[in-house]
């Protein structure tokens, strides 16, 4: 059963394999454990291929870890499963850190703006200086 040990699972397509014992079991439920606590399942109901192609987006919020396994459960019969060996999700740091370049500059102009706004108010009439006053 893949991921194998020590595979990095990250953002994007992951494929999940499997040897289906026999014929005749058509469908199977796929689990996500970490440690030994189920995590979620991937999947209730699929087609017992012996392949899986499980999408991890960028909003799925995993801890950086290797204890985490796959449970594959025949749904004709609860008591034939396989758990894949541990693995890993990691999301890349370029991904994690790396902040959007137009919200920065949002940000800086509207900061600049208003100390702009703040250096050429005059309070006592509530009204903007003149820029070209001497």
């Amino acid at each position: 059963m893949k991921p194998e040990a020590g595979k990095m699972f990250t953002i994007g397509d992951n494929i999940i394999s499997w040897e289906p014992p026999y014929d005749g079991l058509s469908h199977v439920k796929i689990d996500l454990y970490k440690g030994s606590d189920i995590r979620m399942c991937i999947d209730m109901f699929t087609d017992n291929t012996g392949e899986y192609i499980w999408t991890i987006d960028e909003t799925d919020k995993y801890e950086d870890r290797c204890d985490y396994q796959i449970k594959i459960t025949m749904i004709i019969d609860l008591e034939t499963f396989g758990f894949s060996s541990q693995f890993c999700i990691g999301i890349p740091p370029e991904i994690v850190d790396k902040p959007e370049p137009l919200n920065i500059t949002f940000i800086v102009i509207v900061i600049v703006l208003s100390v702009v706004g703040l250096i050429y108010y005059d309070r006592k009439t509530h009204k903007i200086r003149n820029w070209f006053k001497k």
